[in-house]
């Protein structure tokens, strides 16, 4: 069946009277049937066939409306799928990294910062010359054992300083004697 191109509900009945149809009315034309009543059967005629074109005319835009709503819901439920599989590797992936780096994905604390330190900290001087050469330092001597280990050898480096006497340079290296020891030598 041809599928129709014009809209048979915007088409209006012609009229059969005018002498544009008379070669339509004359196979209709007998004793019995006047022109008038051969017009009236082509009216009817053209009726018949214009309600049948109708009905064909509203099958069509039905089976058109279907045929676009299937397309459509194919359409949707592809991107759905797409959005579904694309969203599950993403998520694979984001688990991947996880396992990967799990440093970079710790909460970072909302904490305000400190203003000061709760207690002076010293970094050993050797740390700090280092620093200083623009050399490379070990980590340890910021952590806090780091200072700890520094705060312990100070107050023992203070504790050794009251107690020990320094001679002058004696060749390559100096001379340590412990003052106790050096007031109680004889004389």
């Amino acid at each position: 069946m041809a599928l129709l191109t014009n809209d048979p509900n915007l088409d209006l009945c012609p009229n059969f009277t005018c002498a544009t149809f008379q070669d339509s009315r004359l196979p209709l034309l007998s004793p019995n049937v006047d022109e008038d009543q051969a017009a009236v059967i082509l009216c009817t005629t053209w009726l018949a066939t214009n309600s049948t074109l109708k009905i064909r005319w509203q099958q069509q835009l039905d089976a058109a409306a279907l045929e676009t709503e299937a397309r459509e819901r194919a359409l949707v439920e592809a991107e759905d799928q797409r959005r579904t599989a694309e969203d599950l590797q993403n998520i694979v992936l984001l688990e991947e990294e996880r396992k990967k780096n799990k440093i970079h994905h710790i909460p970072i604390p909302d904490r305000p910062r400190p203003t000061r330190a709760a207690e002076p900290f010293l970094v050993a001087d050797f740390a700090l010359r280092k620093l200083d050469k623009a050399q490379f330092v070990e980590l340890h001597y910021w952590t806090n054992k780091g200072l700890a280990d520094t705060r312990c050898r100070d107050s023992f480096l203070v504790g050794l300083v009251e107690t020990v006497f320094t001679l002058p340079y004696v060749g390559t290296f100096v001379a340590y004697i412990i003052k106790q020891s050096f007031h109680q030598l004889p004389v």
